[in-house]
C-alpha cells in the first residue's frame, strides 16, 4: 500500500485510524487501517473528508456507506485523493459489508 499501512506495522501514535464497524472503545483493531497524520495534513483531506462529515471535527466518525460513495465522488476532483480512496476501496467495501459502517479516528 502506497498511504495506508496495517495496524500491526504501526510506529508511534500518530495516526488516522479507519476501523471497520463502529468504534469499540479501543484502538489499533488487527482490522484497522492506518494513514499517517502528516500523509493526511498534505494531502488535505480534512477538506475532502469535511465536505461530506461535517462532524470530522471530533475524535471518532462513523462513516456510512453513502457518505463514503459521496466522498469517493469528491475524490475525483484530484488526482492524490482519488488515490487514496481507490487504495482504501477494497478494504472499505469489505468493512461495509460485514459491518455497515466504518469509523474513522484521529481528529
Amino acid at each position: 500500500m502506497r498511504y495506508f499501512i496495517p495496524a500491526s506495522e504501526r510506529q508511534g501514535s500518530c495516526y488516522f485510524e479507519f476501523q471497520p464497524g463502529l468504534w469499540r472503545g479501543r484502538f489499533w483493531l488487527p482490522g484497522s487501517i492506518l494513514l499517517a497524520d502528516e500523509r493526511w495534513e498534505a494531502l488535505r483531506l480534512t477538506e475532502l473528508f469535511g465536505g461530506v462529515l461535517p462532524e470530522l471535527t471530533i475524535r471518532v466518525t462513523p462513516v456510512s456507506r453513502g457518505q463514503w460513495e459521496r466522498i469517493a465522488a469528491r475524490s475525483r476532483d484530484e488526482a492524490d485523493w482519488r488515490a487514496v480512496i481507490d487504495e482504501a476501496a477494497p478494504w472499505a467495501e469489505a468493512s461495509f459489508a460485514r459491518h455497515g459502517v466504518i469509523s474513522i479516528l484521529g481528529l
